[in-house]
């Protein structure tokens, strides 16, 4: 496949945008999910270790928020079987992943289920690991080089919402555009993301605590 001249990132925002999900957000917001876990997991392989901490971190709540969704979802469609049990399946199946190191195996198979296609997404991550190791990138999956697909980048990698803080988000501007207000719990959470990016972490846990 010839790649039209663009960065990584922009190429994954085109695969799976975070507003895809048009009327049905949760799908949109899977699909974002899915194509960030497969990345990183992806990223995380192509590079030498030991992978950064935060590398993995960002990969496992990917494949964790993802996998809870996909659950939910499938709740909604099937009530019969939304019961305590099924939250407790996903919860083992989410630590399983996380400790036997097979998250790849998962987060390959929720690209397929929603519609993505994992190799061309393993693929970007297989360019992007080339080109952080022509830059001479230190770090296995972190840093600017990694969070911009790969390619140095003039200025410091943005910040990132963790995928509870996407979730919030989504809600919240799908709340707006049906002229409703998003609820406190929502708000908060959005006020906290604002101040952990804002790097106000302590002053945000003593305003809640």
């Amino acid at each position: 496949m010839t790649e039209a001249p663009a960065s990584t990132r922009a190429r994954l925002a085109q695969i799976a945008p975070l507003d895809s999900g048009g009327e049905h957000p949760a799908m949109g917001l899977a699909r974002h999910l899915a194509c960030t876990a497969h990345y990183r997991d992806a990223l995380i392989t192509a590079l030498p270790p030991p992978a950064a901490p935060s590398a993995v971190n960002l990969r496992n709540y990917a494949l964790a928020a993802v996998h809870a969704l996909r659950t939910l979802m499938y709740a909604c469609q099937n009530p019969e079987v939304l019961t305590p049990e099924l939250a407790d399946q996903a919860a083992r199946e989410i630590a399983t992943a996380w400790a036997d190191g097979d998250a790849g195996d998962w987060t390959w198979m929720h690209c397929k289920a929603l519609g993505l296609d994992p190799d061309e997404i393993a693929g970007l991550a297989e360019g992007s690991a080339r080109r952080m190791a022509a830059n001479g990138a230190e770090s296995n999956g972190d840093g600017p080089a990694a969070a911009s697909g790969g390619e140095r980048a003039p200025e410091p990698a943005q910040a990132v919402l963790l995928p509870a803080e996407n979730i919030a988000l989504t809600v919240a501007r799908e709340q707006l555009r049906r002229g409703e207000d998003p609820p406190v719990n929502t708000t908060t959470v959005l006020v906290m993301a604002l101040d952990r990016l804002a790097g106000h972490d302590n002053s945000a846990k003593e305003a809640t605590s």
